[in-house]
């Protein structure tokens, strides 16, 4: 994974900007759990949400 989501920094807004900026729809929003969702096979590392998440709830993973 790329990517990680800090829960606790998240609204959990179902507007959620790097699900809405993410090229491969890797990030979506779940509506049953509230909250935005990475798909692992999806994500291309290109750090777009990172860079435009307002809460800085998304991260870089590193190894």
């Amino acid at each position: 994974m790329s990517v990680t989501l800090n829960y606790n920094k998240c609204d959990g807004a179902p507007t959620c900007v790097g699900a809405r900026v993410c090229p491969t729809n890797a990030m979506t929003y779940d509506f049953s759990s509230k909250k935005p969702v990475i798909n692992e096979s999806l994500c291309v590392d290109c750090n777009v949400c990172v860079q435009y998440c307002p809460h800085g709830a998304i991260q870089e993973a590193h190894a």
